[in-house]
């Protein structure tokens, strides 16, 4: 989600100046672009929400944009950033915890202010990064992607709309109960529903969940709404 680590930056720098409608454009496709590029090059262990981590930068990113840094801020901005990921847990969603959310504002303060920081004499090294993502988070880092087509190729372009308000590892199933069910298909008609997925949607597979926000992160029950009351918009999760 890349976008949620960037939006927040954006909106609350262009609030305090005057921005014109190709500078900010061009901040957050820029943005956008170095964070979905840094996702791709890292991985962290399975346990770890993704949240507050790979995409802090992508808040830096934005803000030294609008705050016309220099190329040199940037680069510090992005390293300081990059060494600032929190100890997330995939627990904080199937506990329905709003701490998953926190994850996000934290990582939009950290971005917002690293060139801030970076300028009051704060700062990272390449060294530290990479210590920071392989040795403590026990993660990898390949550079690969980060160039790959770079220019060629905008991430933005590969972006989609979510049309269930739930994780985007429950929306196949979404989409195959409501297919049926316009067939004609009726729940108190189902025994037993038997699921095959992949390994990171096979996760999210709690049969009780301990609220609404949970439920987005479970397929078991994400299904059991969606058959109830049609469809997982926002109305039928809350």
């Amino acid at each position: 989600h890349p976008a949620c680590h960037i939006v927040p930056a954006y909106l609350a720098e262009i609030e305090e100046k005057e921005v014109d409608g190709k500078e900010a454009i061009t901040a957050f496709v820029a943005a956008y672009e170095v964070s979905c590029r840094w996702g791709c090059s890292t991985k962290v262990k399975k346990s770890m929400h993704v949240h507050g981590t790979m995409q802090t930068m992508g808040a830096a990113a934005v803000s030294c944009k609008l705050n016309h840094c220099s190329i040199d801020e940037i680069k510090e901005a992005i390293v300081l950033a990059n060494s600032l990921p929190q100890a997330t847990s995939w627990s904080s969603a199937f506990e329905g915890d709003q701490l998953r959310n926190a994850y996000i504002g934290i990582a939009n303060n950290v971005g917002m202010n690293a060139f801030r920081m970076v300028r009051a004499g704060i700062k990272s090294s390449i060294k530290t990064l990479s210590d920071v993502w392989t040795e403590v988070l026990g993660g990898e880092i390949s550079t690969e992607g980060l160039t790959m087509r770079l220019g060629q190729q905008y991430y933005l372009d590969k972006n989609y709309f979510k049309i269930h308000s739930a994780c985007r590892y429950t929306h196949s199933f979404a989409d195959i109960v409501q297919k049926f069910m316009k067939q004609g298909l009726q729940y108190q008609e189902i025994e037993k529903i038997e699921i095959e997925t992949y390994a990171a949607a096979a996760k999210l597979k709690d049969t009780m969940v301990n609220n609404s926000f949970a439920m987005r992160f479970s397929i078991p029950v994400s299904i059991a709404v969606c058959m109830v009351y049609g469809d997982l918009s926002i109305d039928n999760v809350t």
